[in-house]
């Protein structure tokens, strides 16, 4: 990820192969680690072998298989993502107001995103037109009573 080496550790023992001749590895460690020869991450889970992993410049995404016989079951899907902050010039946002879509924001990166997919967040606040809301505050003439019972009116 990013200029660093990632590589994992495995026994022979954890390459299985299934009925069909195919291979599947386990890794039972992975390390994240400089150039330089520092390592920047180890990872491990025990009694789980990391498997189906892909390398993005940012993220690693794999999955935790355990070992049942010839293969391995997926228990659960983990990534791991670089801590390098992201500089304020890579990324330009844009107000764009037009009078068919209201009032867009625009994000413009100076490098192409790793997935064409991106995370969409919908907003659940809608905006409606000004109506008056009319309220009654005569105020009641006599005596006023307020019934207190379990700790509320």
């Amino acid at each position: 990820m990013n200029e660093d080496l990632v590589y994992g550790i495995l026994s022979d023992e954890d390459i299985l192969t299934d009925a069909n001749g195919h291979e599947t590895e386990g890794i039972s460690t992975f390390r994240i680690e400089s150039f330089k020869g520092k390592v920047k991450k180890e990872y491990r889970q025990d009694g789980l072998y990391i498997t189906n992993v892909t390398v993005g410049s940012t993220m690693m995404e794999f999955e935790l298989s355990a070992k049942s016989g010839n293969a391995y079951t997926v228990q659960k899907k983990d990534n791991i993502m670089n801590n390098k902050k992201a500089s304020g010039s890579q990324i330009d946002v844009a107000l764009i107001t037009t009078n068919r879509a209201g009032t867009l924001i625009r994000l413009t990166m100076t490098q192409k995103p790793e997935t064409d997919s991106p995370l969409l967040v919908c907003s659940k606040i809608e905006s409606t037109e000004d109506s008056s809301v009319t309220l009654d505050t005569t105020v009641p003439q006599g005596e006023l009573y307020y019934v207190y019972a379990y700790g509320s009116l």
